[in-house]
């Protein structure tokens, strides 16, 4: 597997993330982009911000090259 985590500003990303979902994960080269199973969503709220820390999974690795 392949586990990814990562924090989401929620001021620039107008969703809410939910665990058991899979999301769509990009900028992180051919490798590790793509798409991922939810494990886990912590979502923070302070007075000035709306944080969501999530932990994703995939079974395998993206493939760049061509049959």
């Amino acid at each position: 597997f392949v586990v990814a985590k990562g924090t989401v500003n929620s001021a620039k990303f107008e969703h809410v993330l939910d665990a058991k979902k899979i999301v769509t994960i990009y900028g992180a080269g051919d490798t590790f982009s793509g798409d991922y199973y939810l494990t886990k969503v912590t979502h923070k709220f302070t007075p000035g911000s709306y944080i969501q820390e999530f932990e994703a999974k995939r079974n395998s690795l993206g493939f760049s090259g061509g049959l």
